[in-house]
C-alpha cells in the first residue's frame, strides 16, 4: 500500500486515542520492535510501499496500529530529509508528489499529509497527543486549506541544510532577511468611502493612487540593495493601479545583484489577480505576494472585516459620510479559505489585521502548521504588548510559526501620548537561543523594529525607509 496513504488511514484510526495512552503504547519494547520491523519492510520493497500484511484491519486500533504508524513516519521523515540516501530512492515519488501537488498523500486518501516543519513553542517533553509522538501533519477534508506548491524557479534559496537521524527533526536553517517598508505616509495617502446598505453603514479603504505614483519604483531601488530576500507592505497600501506600477517596475528593471526574491505588496481592493471576489458587490481586501520577476505567486483575501465604532473614528481621525461618526463595518468581500505555499524555507500564508485576531483563522494557521505568516495591518502604531502580539505570541507557543506583523503610517507616525516614533515592524517567533527546557516570555518572543530615520525627517522620506530584522527559516 502507498505508505503516504498508508499513515493517512492510520493517523485517522488513532486520532482519538488520549494522548496517555499513546505515549505509554510508545515505549512499549514490542512496539519499539515493530517500529524498526515496519521501516526496513518499507525499504525492502522495490516500489517502497507498506507491505499490505502489516496494514492493520478493523477497529478499535492497538498497539500495532501506532507501532505500524511510527515505523512509516520514521521512514517517511528521513527519506525527505535524506534526498542522497541510496536506502530512500525508492521513495522519491513522494518528494516528486509534494513537488506537484503539496502534499505528501494520493487522491486515494481525503485530506492532505504534509510534513511538519516546526514544533510548539512550549517545553513539553513526553507526547500529550498522536501530534506530538509524529512529523506530519494530517489535515482533513473540509478544513478551509489550500497548499500551492511552488516550482524552483519562483521559490526562496536553497537553505542547503540537509539530513537527520531517523525520528529527528532537520537541523534548523539560517534566518531568512526580512525588509519593512512602511509605504503609507500619512492620512492623505488613503481614501475612505462610505457606504450605505440597507439600515447599516459600511466604509471602504484604499491607497490614494496619484498621491503614490512612482513609489513602487522607487521602493523597488531601495529593496534590491539592502540584501534582504524577503519584503513586506501593510494593508490597504494596494489597488489595480499601484499592482501594475509594482510589475512593471519589477518587469523593466531586472536584478542586477541583491537577493531579493519575494515580495508581499500590500493588500487592497485588487481584482486584476487572484479568484473572482466571493460577492458581486464588493471588492475582496486582498493581499499579493510577488516574485521578484513580477509573476503572482500567492494572493489571499481577508477573511474578517475590521469594524470601526464611532470612538475609533474620532481616535483615528477620520471623517466617512456625513457627521456625526456612526458605527461602520468593512465592506469587503470575505474570503473564506487560507492559502499556504510549500516552500523549501518552510510554508508561509497570510493574515490580514483582523483575521489574526479570531480563534477561527488562527486555528488554520495551526491546522496547517505554517511556519512563516505575513500579517499586514492598517492600524494605530503597534506596540510590543498590543493585540497583534498577543494574537502572534499564541501561534508561536502552540505551533512554532514565526509571524512578521507589518503597519504603515497612515493613522499616525508616532505614539500617543509618548510621541516615540511608531514600530511598524514586529517579529513575533522563538528565538535561535531558546532552550527547548524553558517556558518563552513575552520580551524573548517580540522583537520591534521602528524608523532608522531621526523624527525630524519628512513623512514620505520615513515611510520609505526600510525597517529589517532577520525572519527564522
Amino acid at each position: 500500500m502507498d505508505p503516504a496513504d498508508a499513515y493517512v488511514r492510520l493517523y485517522d484510526a488513532l486520532h482519538r486515542v488520549a494522548g496517555s495512552s499513546l505515549d505509554d503504547w510508545s515505549q512499549e519494547p514490542d512496539v519499539i520492535d515493530k517500529t524498526d520491523q515496519v521501516r526496513a519492510a518499507i525499504l525492502a520493497e522495490p516500489d517502497g510501499n507498506l507491505p499490505d500484511h502489516w496494514m492493520p484491519a478493523g477497529l478499535p486500533p492497538t498497539p500495532e496500529t501506532l507501532a505500524v504508524l511510527l515505523g512509516l513516519d520514521h521512514t517517511l521523515t528521513h527519506s525527505l530529509n535524506n534526498t542522497d540516501d541510496p536506502a530512500m530512492r525508492s521513495l522519491g515519488y513522494l518528494r516528486s508528489r509534494v513537488a506537484v501537488y503539496g502534499r505528501l498523500n494520493s487522491s486515494d486518501t481525503s485530506g492532505m499529509l504534509l510534513y511538519r516543519h516546526r514544533r510548539s513553542g512550549r517545553p513539553i517533553g513526553a507526547p500529550q497527543s498522536l501530534d506530538d509522538l509524529l512529523h506530519f501533519v494530517r489535515v482533513p477534508s473540509g478544513s478551509g486549506i489550500a497548499v500551492k506548491p511552488l516550482t524552483e524557479a519562483l521559490d526562496l534559496p536553497d537553505p542547503g541544510l540537509r539530513g537527520s537521524k531517523d525520528g529527528e527533526d532537520p537541523p534548523t536553517s539560517p534566518p531568512i532577511e526580512l525588509a519593512q517598508l512602511p509605504f503609507l505616509a500619512g492620512p492623505e495617502d488613503l481614501r475612505w468611502g462610505d457606504v450605505a446598505l440597507r439600515e447599516r453603514a459600511y466604509y471602504t479603504v484604499e491607497p490614494n493612487s496619484s498621491r503614490l505614483r512612482g513609489a513602487p519604483s522607487a521602493a523597488l531601488a531601495a529593496l534590491d540593495n539592502c540584501g534582504a530576500s524577503v519584503a513586506v507592505l501593510p494593508e490597504a497600501c494596494l489597488n489595480n493601479n499601484l499592482l501594475n506600477e509594482w510589475q512593471d517596475a519589477l518587469r523593466n528593471n531586472p536584478q542586477q545583484h541583491g537577493a531579493l526574491r519575494w515580495l508581499l505588496i500590500g493588500t487592497g481592493p485588487v481584482s486584476q489577480v487572484g479568484d473572482p471576489p466571493s460577492s458581486n458587490s464588493r471588492s475582496s481586501n486582498r493581499a499579493v505576494l510577488l516574485h521578484r520577476k513580477g509573476e503572482v505567486i500567492l494572493t489571499q483575501d481577508k477573511q474578517r472585516s475590521f469594524a470601526l465604532p464611532a470612538q475609533k473614528q474620532i481616535q483615528y481621525g477620520l471623517s466617512i459620510g456625513t457627521p456625526p461618526p456612526v458605527h461602520r463595518d468593512e465592506y469587503i468581500a470575505f474570503g473564506t479559505d487560507l492559502t499556504v505555499l510549500e516552500s523549501r524555507a518552510g510554508r508561509f500564508g497570510v493574515h490580514i489585521c483582523e483575521d489574526l485576531g479570531w480563534h477561527k483563522m488562527r486555528g488554520q494557521v495551526i491546522d496547517a502548521a505554517v511556519t512563516h505568516l505575513f500579517v499586514p495591518v492598517l492600524a494605530a502604531p503597534i506596540q510590543d504588548d498590543a493585540w497583534q502580539a498577543q494574537a502572534a505570541m499564541q501561534l508561536v507557543q502552540e505551533v512554532g510559526t514565526s509571524v512578521a506583523i507589518s503597519n504603515g503610517l497612515a493613522i499616525a507616525r508616532f505614539r500617543r501620548p509618548d510621541g516615540a516614533p511608531a514600530t511598524t515592524l514586529l517579529i513575533v517567533e522563538i528565538p535561535p537561543d531558546h532552550s527547548d527546557d524553558n517556558y518563552l516570555t513575552p520580551t524573548q518572543m517580540v522583537r520591534s523594529r521602528n524608523s532608522p530615520l531621526t523624527p525630524a525627517a519628512a513623512a514620505r522620506d520615513d515611510a520609505m525607509a526600510l525597517r529589517q530584522a532577520p525572519w527564522s527559516q
